[in-house]
């Protein structure tokens, strides 16, 4: 609910490139994700919405300490570092859930996944929510042109309209790999039998688009699973 309040529809790198106002204030780091704590703890401070009323100064400052770090584990800019660490921690003989540094560090890879969790989910809903993004992409690179801008990856209609391909590259080096960490460590197999063999799933199906995308049968193919909301 907080991760991405406040969302505009652009990525950090749109707003360090236009030097706005926002990634002056945060120093171009992890602008947005910064922006949606500070609006989280913002609304918090009206009467109707405070939560942690309740609460002592302490234990308020550690729980806005713990809601911060989780937002700013969603910045995919240290995505891949994220997910390495946790790899060789996880390994390790010592790694303990029950311990508290290593409870904290599983929930940022939970919500990381929560913030790309339409890649686990059934193919009818899972391909609505890429045409989304998609779509926000495209009109944040539509943006950029205009503005004279660089046009960051994946933003350019013109030259990233392959979305099967941009998809199952998503998926398997991004989102595969995250799941894969949680089902490492999650002992009741929950995470391997719902997300991870969903993402496997609509990885399978991407490639089958991609491939009749090849033989010009693309779009026929796409409304035929949209119809039936191909289900696993």
């Amino acid at each position: 609910l907080c991760h991405d309040v406040g969302h505009p529809g652009r990525n950090n790198a749109f707003f360090s490139n236009a030097l706005d106002p926002l990634a002056l204030l945060y120093n171009d780091r992890a602008v947005l994700e910064n922006y949606h704590s500070c609006l989280t703890f913002k609304t918090l401070e009206k009467p109707d919405c405070d939560l942690f009323a309740a609460l002592r100064t302490r234990e308020y400052l550690i729980v806005r300490s713990q809601i911060i770090e989780l937002i700013l584990a969603t910045d995919m800019k240290g995505h891949f570092e994220t997910v390495s660490r946790f790899r060789v921690r996880r390994s390790a003989p010592d790694f303990d859930l029950y311990s508290e540094e290593d409870f904290w560090f599983l929930a940022k890879m939970i919500i990381k996944a929560a913030d790309i969790s339409h890649c686990g989910v059934e193919w009818g809903e899972h391909f609505e929510w890429c045409q989304r993004v998609l779509n926000e992409f495209y009109n944040q690179g539509d943006e950029e042109r205009l503005r004279s801008l660089p046009i960051s990856p994946l933003c350019d209609r013109d030259k990233h309209a392959d979305a099967p391909k941009s998809q199952m590259g998503f998926i398997n080096f991004v989102a595969k790999p995250l799941f894969d960490e949680l089902a490492a460590v999650d002992i009741g197999g929950a995470v391997e039998a719902a997300a991870a063999a969903a993402v496997a799933v609509v990885c399978l199906l991407w490639q089958l688009l991609q491939l009749l995308q090849q033989q010009h049968a693309y779009s026929s193919v796409q409304q035929h699973l949209m119809a039936a909301n191909y289900k696993y």
